[in-house]
């Protein structure tokens, strides 16, 4: 009896290669169905940022993006922005996350843009032209 199963079960196996295929019990796994704000969100993220800072950004919520996900959400926002611009409607606008630039901030503060202005100066006291 025991005999019997382990051949069936042989048969089986050479069965299903010689037809081209493996036996396999893995299935695909399912699709993510996106709804359209989740869609725009990232792919606005993705416009300003980049894909990759919006996978960062989205892991916690979708543990499953991609950052090719994320190229396609930027690429439909963009595309939509620019259909939106030539038929003169008016678009959701993508604007940056944060009103100053990202990044350290600046040593000098306030003084910042003073210096900036004495430098500008400076170089075009001193610029040549030709």
């Amino acid at each position: 009896m025991l005999i019997e199963k382990i051949l069936a079960l042989a048969i089986l196996i050479l069965v299903s290669i010689h037809d081209g295929y493996e036996a396999s019990t893995s299935k695909r796994s399912k699709y993510i169905k996106w709804n359209e704000n989740d869609r725009y969100e990232i792919g606005k993220y993705a416009s300003i940022y980049g894909p990759a800072a919006a996978v960062r950004q989205f892991n916690q919520r979708f543990p499953a993006i991609n950052e090719s996900t994320a190229r396609t959400f930027r690429s439909k926002v963009e595309a939509d922005l620019k259909t939106a611009k030539s038929k003169g409607i008016s678009p959701k606008p993508v604007l940056p996350k944060y009103e100053s630039r990202p990044g350290r901030p600046l040593l000098l503060g306030d003084l910042d843009s003073m210096v900036q202005k004495y430098l500008l100066a400076a170089s075009n006291r001193y610029q040549t032209h030709w």
